[in-house]
């Protein structure tokens, strides 16, 4: 009974010694490869951290603040189109629009009147920039033309203009009558929500 259980523990020694002999070729290789600054295999990739993808993505996206004025997306809202789009369109570089904006809205926060204010922001930014007032208005129009052009397209795809509504329309964009292209887009979209109150 004792030589049976001292073969038995002899055999298990040598199954963890076995054991063990395996495992130190890999554990080696781990260790090479992480010297090398490989991943190990297995080994799931990081997802967060200074050198993980989305490290990389959010340290290229943060900055002050969280995130950088260079990738943070540039929106008009109630202030009018955003620093990109009329950069693009007068052919400056982004930067220099977006500070000469920021400029010109402080020039013109005390204006009242929404009209008014407009107006003097144009006017207020077509000096930051060193342009002609009739510069500054073309980029401003073209960029409504743009955007109501693209708001006729979607209009169309959903089936709430009918392909003539949508010429008209279109035609009164190149004509440059955009306060009258603005209205029939309003009023094509009222027609809808009333259609569809009534369904």
């Amino acid at each position: 009974m004792q030589a049976h259980t001292t073969r038995t523990g002899r055999g298990a020694i040598a199954l963890v010694a076995a054991l063990a002999a395996l495992a130190l070729p890999a554990a080696a290789l781990a260790h090479d490869r992480a010297e090398d600054g490989q991943r190990p295999a297995g080994a799931r990739p990081a997802l967060g951290g200074d050198h993980g993808p989305r490290g990389e993505i959010e340290g290229q996206r943060s900055g002050a603040g969280g995130q950088s004025a260079a990738v943070r997306p540039q929106r008009g809202g109630k202030h009018g189109p955003s620093a990109a789009k009329v950069a693009a369109k007068l052919g400056l570089e982004r930067a220099a629009v977006r500070t000469a904006m920021r400029a010109a809205h402080e020039q013109v926060r005390g204006v009242e009147g929404k009209a008014e204010r407009k107006a003097a922001f144009r006017a207020a930014l077509a000096v930051q920039l060193g342009l002609t007032q009739a510069a500054v208005d073309a980029a401003f129009d073209a960029i409504r033309a743009d955007t109501l052009t693209a708001c006729v397209d979607r209009l169309l795809d959903r089936g709430i203009v009918t392909q003539a509504q949508a010429d008209a329309i279109d035609a009164q964009i190149a004509a440059g009558e955009l306060d009258a292209a603005h209205a029939a887009i309003k009023a094509a979209k009222a027609a809808a929500r009333a259609a569809a109150g009534r369904a």
